[in-house]
């Protein structure tokens, strides 16, 4: 027979196990479940706290069956969509403005009509629907900023206007390297050069319809549109494919908060050239799983010549990529990583 002491024991690890394994109730609060970058991560922490036996559920702005991630639309994740009705914008002005309310609409129908009982309430982007998420009461918070709420406005002050056109010079930065390295190949090993363009595209924004074009034309004025193709919102296997055939990505935005691109093309065995800066310093070891470059064409172009002429070997680096990523980066270590986080939010409910 056991004494009081060994009772207790056992007692105080059974309460223990129980508070590790117990399922968390997650709401997802989303604007627009797109496919940009901030939906892969929503959409990736869904399935990884799934994976952990956590109840999650979505709830957002907009949602269309035919722009977006196919696990939110074939019956892995649950999605609500309220309030798509509200405008995205006034007369192309007031975009921000917009999308707070449209946030708040949605986290008002979801605590006070929805009826979903939820623990956790896991806000992405637009922080101003909070307060209203805590009339629920003891609900905890996680808030992941992808980028800064005055970046949702138009670009026509100053200010915008300069960020405006850091953007289109780190889309435009891939085509000049481009035609800085077609110029400096030897002419044989010219025709083994094509530049693929992919990315999401939505039409209902602005700057994508106009990038988009300016990008066509800047081809044209390079005389080099015959080694580019443009490709808008590629499906995930044809993302894959082209990640896997590919020589090297090449990844131009400068400052980039964690940028996940560079973890898909690395996963696959295919080496990354990204800007010297943001999260690309963190995800990418220069020399061993790609290279990191000032945000110049020169210097672009000279890391994509190593691969065209250098002889550099793609299986060598492309091996190294996967276990990096798969030491650092992995799902699974995703997985655990945020069920830790969650879990620890109701930990420290329950202690209250």
């Amino acid at each position: 027979m056991m004494n009081s002491g060994a009772r207790s024991a056992c007692q105080c690890l059974l309460e223990q196990q129980e508070t590790i394994t117990r399922m968390v109730k997650v709401v997802f609060v989303h604007p627009d479940l797109g496919i940009g970058g901030a939906e892969r991560l929503v959409v990736d922490a869904a399935l990884a706290l799934k994976r952990k036996d956590h109840h999650v559920q979505f709830f957002t702005a907009h949602h269309d069956p035919s722009h977006c991630f196919p696990e939110t639309n074939d019956g892995q994740l649950e999605v609500t969509c309220v309030g798509d009705w509200l405008p995205r914008s006034t007369f192309g002005r007031l975009a921000a403005f917009w999308a707070y309310v449209r946030m708040i609409y949605v986290s008002l129908y979801l605590v006070l009509f929805s009826g979903v009982v939820f623990d956790v309430a896991f806000v992405d982007q637009v922080s101003a629907c909070i307060p209203f998420l805590r009339l629920r009461g003891k609900v905890k918070i996680l808030f992941y900023c992808h980028f800064p709420d005055q970046l949702l406005t138009q670009r026509r002050s100053l200010p915008k206007r300069i960020y405006r056109y850091e953007r289109k010079k780190n889309l435009s930065l891939a085509l000049q390297s481009l035609k800085l390295l077609v110029d400096k190949t030897d002419k044989d090993k010219v025709d083994n050069i094509h530049l693929m363009m992919a990315g999401g595209y939505d039409d209902r924004v602005t700057e994508n319809i106009e990038h988009y074009a300016e990008l066509v034309q800047l081809s044209k004025e390079l005389n080099i549109d015959d080694k580019v193709t443009f490709l808008k919102s590629p499906t995930d296997k044809v993302k894959v494919a082209l990640l896997r055939a590919a020589k090297c990505l090449i990844y131009t935005p400068d400052k980039e908060h964690f940028g996940i691109v560079p973890i898909e093309a690395m996963y696959v065995g295919t080496p990354v050239i990204a800007v010297n800066s943001g999260g690309p310093k963190e995800t990418v070891v220069s020399g061993e799983t790609g290279f990191l470059c000032e945000q110049t064409p020169q210097e672009f172009s000279d890391a994509m010549l190593k691969f065209i002429a250098a002889g550099i070997d793609k299986e060598k680096m492309g091996s190294d990529c996967q276990k990096h990523v798969t030491s650092n980066f992995s799902f699974i270590r995703f997985s655990e990583q945020l069920h830790y986080t969650v879990q620890g939010l109701m930990d420290e409910r329950k202690q209250r």
